[in-house]
C-alpha cells in the first residue's frame, strides 16, 4: 500500500525536510525544502516555520518524523549479558541513573541495539527531558503537524548506510558538519554503534560553489581541528574498531578541498555520502537541482520512518523506559518482572557498595585529619569536618602578607585558565556564571544550549593535561526554558601536597 512519510531534521541554523512516497517494491522523492531557523527561536517558531513551508510545497504527509540535534538529548552505550528489548527496557532506568546527573524521572528515554562487545550485548540509549520532548510534540501538533516519530538527526545520515555493507568498509566514521558544527557517528558493519556533538572551528560562510567567504581558518587548519576531535570522540569508545573510511554530509562538508585536507589529517580515505552512486534517492536530489549533502538526514529519517529498527523512538511506548507513555498495568507488569530477575543480584550489589562506601569515608576522614593535623599542628582536641573550614580561614587571616612556605610540586594557575579558554571555545554557546580555583580544584558555574554542549565541554576538558578528572556535579534545564545551567568540578593533576 502507497503512503507518504515526511522526515524533519532540525540544525542548528536551517529545518531541511523531505518527503518520500512508498510503495510495495519502491520509493521515491516527493519534494524538498529547506527552512532557515534563527538561533532564539523556539520550538513553538519551529514548528510554525515547517508548517508554513509543507502548505506552500504541500508537503503533507501520512506519516512524520522530526530528528533534533545531539544538542537535545544525553547519549550513552551500555552493554547487558542480554539482547532481549523487554529486559533492556526493564533496567535501563537503573543502569542510567548511575550514568546521568539528572533525575532519570525528568527524563524521556529511548535505546536501540548497537551490535555486541567482549561485556555482551551493546545497546545505545538516549534520554531528553521530558519537558522538551513533550514540548516538540505539542507545539508541533498546535501547528498542525502531528509527530509519529520523534528521533535524533543523527539516525536518519545513519540509515542511509543501512544495506550498503557490501560497498563499505566494516568500520565507517560519519561526520556531519553545518556551521562550525558537527555530528559524528560511528558504524560497524551498517550499524551506529557510538556517536556524539563535536564543534569544529568555524571556517566562515561556505558559498554555492564551495568556496569560504570572509574570514575563517585555512582548509588544513580546519581539517587538522576536525581529525584532532574526532580522534578524541574515537578514543571515548570502548573496544571502538579502526576507521576505514569518512563519510562527510552536511553543508559544511561543501568546502572546496576539506575532503582532501581531513583524508590527509587522518589518514584515512574521505568521500561525501552523497556521492555513493548506490543510493538513488540521493541522484533525484541531485536532479531536481538540489545539494544532496544538505537533505542526508532527513532522507534518512523518512526513508526509515517513525519505527526504524535503528534509531531512537522516544514517542513509542516499547522500550522507553520512564518517558510516561506506559499504561499503569503494563507498567506494573515490568515492575514485577523486574524485581524478580533483579531483586538478589541488586541486594548484593548495593551490600557490597555500601561496605566500600563506609571503607572509603573512613579513609577519607583518615586522611582529612591527617593532612589538617600537618597544616596546623599546634590545633589539639578533636575537630568535626565542618569546623575544619573556619580554623583554616582564621589562621590564613593570621599569616595574610607573609607570603605562604610552599614544598613540593607547584602549578601555574593561568596555564589552567587557558585550558579552560580553549576547551569551552568560542565556538561553543557556553556562558561562565563563576569560576573558583584553588591548589586542588577548580569549580566552574554556568549556561549552556544544550545538555550536549555540557556533555562536549566536559569531554573537552578531560582532555586537557592539568586535569585528572572532569565531573558534571549539575545540569537542569534553565527556568526560563532557555538552555541549561550547569556545574563542573575539575581536580588538578598537580599541585599542593600529593
Amino acid at each position: 500500500m502507497a503512503g507518504t512519510v515526511l522526515g524533519i531534521s532540525v540544525g542548528p541554523t536551517a529545518v531541511n525536510l523531505v518527503r518520500l512516497r512508498k510503495g510495495l517494491r519502491s520509493v521515491s522523492l516527493d519534494g524538498a525544502v529547506q527552512v532557515s531557523r534563527r538561533p532564539a527561536w523556539t520550538p513553538r517558531d519551529l514548528a510554525e516555520a515547517v508548517y508554513k513551508a509543507m502548505e506552500v510545497r504541500d508537503l503533507h504527509a501520512e506519516q512524520v518524523v522530526l530528528g533534533v540535534p545531539l544538542s537535545e538529548l544525553f547519549v550513552r552505550g551500555l552493554s547487558f549479558p542480554f539482547s532481549s528489548r523487554s529486559k533492556v527496557a526493564q533496567v535501563l532506568p537503573l543502569e542510567l541513573e548511575r550514568e546521568l546527573p539528572v533525575d532519570i524521572d525528568t527524563l524521556a528515554t529511548a535505546f536501540c541495539p548497537a551490535g555486541t562487545d567482549p561485556d555482551g550485548y551493546r545497546f545505545l540509549a538516549g534520554a531528553m527531558p521530558r519537558v522538551s520532548a513533550d514540548s516538540w510534540t505539542e507545539e508541533f501538533a498546535s501547528a498542525g503537524v502531528a509527530l509519529d516519530g520523534l528521533d535524533a538527526s543523527l539516525f536518519g545520515a545513519g540509515g542511509l548506510c543501512a544495506g550498503l555493507e557490501r560497498i563499505l568498509p566494516e568500520s565507517v566514521l560519519l561526520l556531519g558538519l553545518e556551521d562550525g558544527r558537527g555530528e559524528a557517528a560511528l558504524l560497524y558493519r551498517g550499524t551506529v554503534v557510538a556517536m556524539s556533538r563535536i564543534t569544529v572551528s568555524s571556517a566562515g560562510p561556505v558559498g554555492t560553489g564551495g568556496e569560504t567567504e570572509g574570514s575563517g581558518l585555512d582548509v588544513h587548519a580546519q581539517a587538522r581541528d576536525a581529525a584532532q576531535r574526532l580522534r578524541l570522540f574515537l578514543l571515548s569508545c570502548p573496544h571502538a574498531p579502526d576507521v576505514e573510511q569518512v563519510l562527510l554530509y552536511g553543508e559544511g562538508s561543501r568546502r572546496e578541498g576539506l575532503a582532501s585536507a581531513l583524508e590527509l589529517a587522518l589518514d584515512v580515505p574521505v568521500q561525501s555520502l552523497d556521492d555513493i552512486s548506490e543510493l538513488p534517492l540521493v541522484r533525484e536530489l541531485r536532479d531536481q537541482g538540489l545539494d544532496p549533502a544538505v537533505y542526508v538526514s532527513a532522507l534518512g529519517l523518512a526513508l526509515r520512518g517513525p519505527h526504524g529498527a535503528q534509531g531512537f523512538d522516544f514517542l513509542g511506548g516499547e522500550g522507553t523506559g520512564r518517558s510516561g507513555r506506559l499504561s499503569l498495568k503494563r507498567m506494573a507488569v515490568q515492575l514485577g518482572t523486574a524485581i524478580l530477575v533483579i531483586a538478589c543480584a541488586w541486594g548484593i550489589v548495593s551490600g557490597l557498595r555500601l561496605r566500600d562506601a563506609h571503607h572509603a569515608l573512613d579513609r577519607i576522614e583518615l586522611q582529612t585529619t591527617a593532612l589538617f593535623r600537618e597544616v596546623a599542628p599546634d590545633v589539639r582536641g578533636t575537630l568535626r569536618f565542618s569546623q575544619y573550614a573556619s580554623v583554616m580561614r582564621d589562621r590564613i587571616r593570621s599569616v595574610s602578607g607573609t607570603g605562604p612556605s610552599v614544598s613540593g610540586p607547584t602549578y601555574r594557575a593561568v596555564d589552567d585558565l587557558l585550558g579552560i579558554s580553549r576547551a569551552v571555545g568560542a565556538g561553543r554557546e557556553v556562558q561562565l556564571d563563576s569560576l573558583t580555583l584553588d591548589d586542588r580544584t577548580v569549580r566552574m558555574t554556568g549556561t549552556a544550549d544544550g545538555f550536549g554542549t555540557v556533555e562536549g565541554v566536559k569531554q573537552e576538558l578531560g582532555a586537557v593535561p592539568g586535569f585528572r578528572e572532569v565531573t558534571i556535579k549539575g545540569a537542569k534545564a534553565a527556568s526560563d526554558g532557555q538552555g541549561v545551567t550547569f556545574s563542573l568540578e575539575l581536580v588538578r593533576s598537580q599541585g599542593g601536597a600529593p
